[in-house]
């Protein structure tokens, strides 16, 4: 199936990701075809070095004559992908390898210390502010504008389909540019699956979830389990942002019509009740008290969890292969994981949710050099061979961006969001289209019930926040 998916991917996900609002975003992604064969002369620079020419050659050697001549630069990029610190930082070391006169900071935030947009905004409001930085949909949009440099003309902009830009638009100007397609879901352990006797196909509602918990726990001494999910508690962005925001589809026909929501009636919350409870009846459980759930944090579940085999199954995202390949690379290397929907109930059970992708933005209050110089870093990444390889294979991101042909996703949990999305069995992602507040309000209420407060009194205080939230816009 994948195999065939792969050969079909540009055909196949253009329709399927219409719907989505980030359609043909995938184009000659996974394919493994050669990419055609750049017909412009070759660039004298690409003749003396007796490498092959292509456009991207040339320019490559355009830059690297003019970096010697330029001043000296340094800037910051700012991304939420703690996950990924490491390889971003070697993605921009790789950059300066060849750009002496550059000098690029790798700032990464978020997660349970520290919110990413509390940072960002402290940031931007000092002497020490990111030329590049992550931006989350309308709310930043409109807190960050006098931040944000229209990318209308860019050329990455003139890359990427129309519909990805429209997500990143707002008053007729681009606010943001995408950085990869993303996707969550419940990620699971396939060779545990397939030692427990369990199709992951049958896996379509929350009572065929249940049933499978039930059989992995009963069987976790022989797979060496030690729980069969682990729920990290501690992270606000995982139980709420993520996974709560799941559990609005249903509630909204498009991603746009949650952000102009004055009100909010969450017909899915019970849901989303019973998705937690089942994570922490079956989940490991700190010193037998399941108010310790609160403190898992993030690498309880995936580095200690997941990567290790001491859990069967998560709710998170393709991102975390980059963390996982570290620990076990075994697990990717031999396509040990995969996702399974997140099922509810009356709605859609057998879809993951695609988060579309993270935006990057670029700062108008910083000198136009420094601007040229972040911009230029950015067009290396998506449009150089040796920036589209980091991409993929190090980053292990799904590019948004045309010009991606001949390189195959080798990631088994990117490779299964892209067979979910060219099934039509995917759902956007809302987390960033709800009031501003409101998603890491929902991971508060969730740590707030898991210590006890009554579900109905948190629901209630989540749906008088969305509606205190939506009016202050």
């Amino acid at each position: 199936m994948r195999k065939k998916m792969e050969k079909n991917m540009r055909k196949a996900l253009a329709g399927c990701l219409a719907g989505l609002m980030i359609a043909g975003c995938l184009a000659g992604c996974g394919s493994k075809e050669p990419a055609a064969e750049n017909a412009e002369q070759p660039a004298a620079a690409a003749q003396e070095a007796g490498g092959e020419t292509t456009a991207d050659t040339a320019t490559d050697a355009a830059a690297d004559t003019t970096a010697n001549t330029q001043e000296e630069i340094t800037f910051t990029w700012m991304i939420n992908k703690v996950e990924i610190k490491n390889e971003l930082e070697e993605v921009a070391q790789a950059y300066m390898d060849s750009h002496e006169n550059i000098t690029i900071i790798t700032e990464v935030a978020g997660g349970s210390v520290e919110p990413y947009g509390t940072r960002l905004k402290a940031k931007l409001g000092s002497n020490d502010m990111p030329a590049l930085f992550v931006t989350e949909g309308p709310s930043d949009y409109e807190m960050f504008d006098e931040y944000l440099v229209d990318l209308s003309d860019s050329k990455l902009a003139g890359m990427a389909d129309e519909s990805l830009l429209t997500i990143a638009t707002m008053n007729g100007e681009v606010k943001a540019l995408p950085m990869a397609i993303e996707g969550f879901g419940i990620i699971y352990n396939k060779t545990i699956f397939e030692k427990a006797g369990i199709n992951p196909d049958d896996i379509t509602s929350m009572e065929a979830l249940r049933e499978a918990a039930q059989l992995l726990d009963s069987k976790k001494d022989e797979l060496g389990l030690e729980a069969v999910f682990c729920l990290p508690g501690k992270e606000t962005w995982i139980i709420g942002s993520h996974m709560g925001s799941a559990f609005l589809n249903g509630e909204f026909e498009q991603p746009a019509d949650a952000w102009n929501a004055p009100t909010l009636e969450w017909q899915n919350q019970a849901a989303y009740k019973d998705f937690i409870d089942l994570q922490v009846e079956y989940g490991i459980v700190p010193q037998g008290d399941t108010k310790n759930v609160v403190n898992l944090a993030y690498s309880d579940q995936i580095e200690k969890g997941l990567a290790l085999g001491r859990v069967a199954m998560v709710h998170n995202g393709n991102w975390v292969s980059s963390i996982i390949k570290g620990i076990s690379p075994e697990m990717i290397e031999n396509d040990e994981i995969g996702f399974l929907p997140t099922p509810i109930p009356g709605y859609r059970e057998d879809c993951v949710r695609v988060i579309g992708t993270p935006y990057i933005s670029l700062n108008a209050k910083l000198d136009e050099s420094v601007q040229k110089a972040a911009m230029d870093f950015l067009e290396w990444l998506y449009t150089s061979d040796e920036g589209k390889d980091l991409v993929v294979n190090k980053l292990n991101m799904i590019p948004p961006y045309e010009g991606f042909d001949g390189f195959e996703i080798k990631d088994p949990l990117g490779a299964d969001l892209l067979e979910y999305i060219a099934a039509g069995k995917s759902l956007p992602s809302l987390q960033n289209n709800c009031p501003s507040g409101f998603k890491n309000f929902m991971g508060e209420k969730v740590q707030e019930y898991l210590t006890g407060k009554d579900w109905d009194t948190c629901v209630s205080e989540m749906i008088d926040k969305w509606q205190e939230l939506a009016a202050a816009k």
